[in-house]
């Protein structure tokens, strides 16, 4: 009932008595799994990260074999410069499903900043490429490519990425100036 209500209030633009409902629905129900997100949505929305994290930290532990929350904790926290946190979170992820190329490309992503994390960074982009092979995969593994001296590696994965996407013009950059 909290639910229906508030999202209609949600709907006319009603967002205090939506977020009460929301609230009130996910103390009522330790397992509810759509207050949560509703709550954890607004949050992120509004910028006040630490409140969506605690929430996407619940979900997590409600859907213990679902990465997205994990997924969505790393970014959160990587957009606070939380690097570690950020990694453990993606980890995290890529634990619960190592299937999942966004995970593998999250930790590549974050790598792509420490030096120290070159080999890793190409590790876990290829994981992304092998996955999923996008052109935003082949891109990112261009750049660890690149970042590590691989010149060759890193042409080949950005052309890779150009055919794919033939209407991105950074790709088709990287390539001419490689």
């Amino acid at each position: 009932v909290c639910m229906n209500a508030s999202r209609i209030y949600h709907a006319r633009g009603r967002a205090v008595e939506a977020e009460r409902l929301w609230r009130y629905a996910a103390a009522v129900d330790a397992g509810n799994i759509d207050a949560r997100q509703a709550l954890a949505w607004m949050h992120r929305q509004r910028g006040q990260r630490p409140q969506a994290i605690q929430y996407l930290q619940e979900l997590a532990a409600i859907e213990p074999a679902n990465p997205s929350y994990p997924l969505e904790v790393g970014r959160v926290y990587a957009e606070q410069g939380q690097r570690s946190a950020a990694e453990a979170a993606f980890r995290e992820a890529c634990r619960r499903d190592p299937q999942l190329a966004a995970g593998h490309a999250a930790l590549a992503g974050l790598y792509l900043d420490d030096p120290a994390q070159g080999a890793a960074a190409i590790e876990h982009a290829r994981a992304a490429v092998d996955l999923q092979p996008t052109a935003a995969h082949y891109g990112l593994l261009g750049a660890a490519c690149r970042r590590n001296g691989d010149r060759q590696a890193a042409l080949a994965a950005w052309k890779r990425a150009a055919e794919l996407d033939p209407q991105n013009a950074q790709y088709r950059r990287l390539v001419e100036t490689l």
